[in-house]
């Protein structure tokens, strides 16, 4: 062999090596796929803030709907509903809940099914006050929603409907042509 195939073979071979090291790169924990990301384990500070804000809304409505049963038995949502409550780190004594479900024969079932389950997440008796009706302490922006139909039925008359612009326009103040822009 002469020495321009020796050194072909020789920076063939070093061109391989090098591409190998490469393409195997660096071994590093912090570069490994993923390896930015906390674990499961980890909690996160805005998961907590989102869990304290859940169960003190919850216990500040304290309210259990129809919904919150099958029957006269606390559902799963109630439950849940009812543990948000005593995850809230205030402190009421008593703990209020309002039952705001109608006064059937299920109301005595619901009472005590509620009853049992708090009794059963530790909560004494002494410590449970249950209420009949909504909360009257929860307020809500919305209004009740009053259909055209609602309004005749309960006093008789025809409901106010809002009337169109009077110019004939459609709302469409300040547009003229379906061209755009004035033109």
């Amino acid at each position: 062999m002469n020495i321009n195939t020796k050194i072909r073979v020789a920076l063939s071979l070093m061109t391989g090596v090098a591409f190998v090291a490469l393409a195997a790169g660096c071994n590093h924990e912090s570069s490994a796929p993923g390896s930015g990301f906390h674990s499961d384990e980890q909690a996160w500070d805005i998961n907590q803030i989102e869990d304290a804000q859940t169960a003190r809304a919850a216990r500040q409505d304290a309210t259990l709907r129809d919904y919150h049963f099958s029957a006269d038995q606390l559902n799963s949502l109630g439950q849940e509903r009812l543990d948000l409550m005593l995850h809230d780190g205030g402190v009421y004594t008593p703990l209020v809940i309002y039952l705001d479900v109608p006064s059937d024969d299920q109301i005595a079932g619901r009472r005590q099914s509620v009853a049992m389950f708090l009794k059963d997440r530790g909560v004494r008796d002494d410590q449970i006050k249950l209420e009949m009706g909504a909360n009257p302490k929860s307020i809500s922006a919305v209004e009740p929603l009053t259909l055209p139909g609602d309004e005749q039925s309960k006093n008789g008359t025809t409901p106010a409907t809002p009337a169109g612009p009077a110019n004939g326009t459609n709302g469409q103040q300040g547009m003229s042509q379906p061209g755009g822009m004035g033109h």
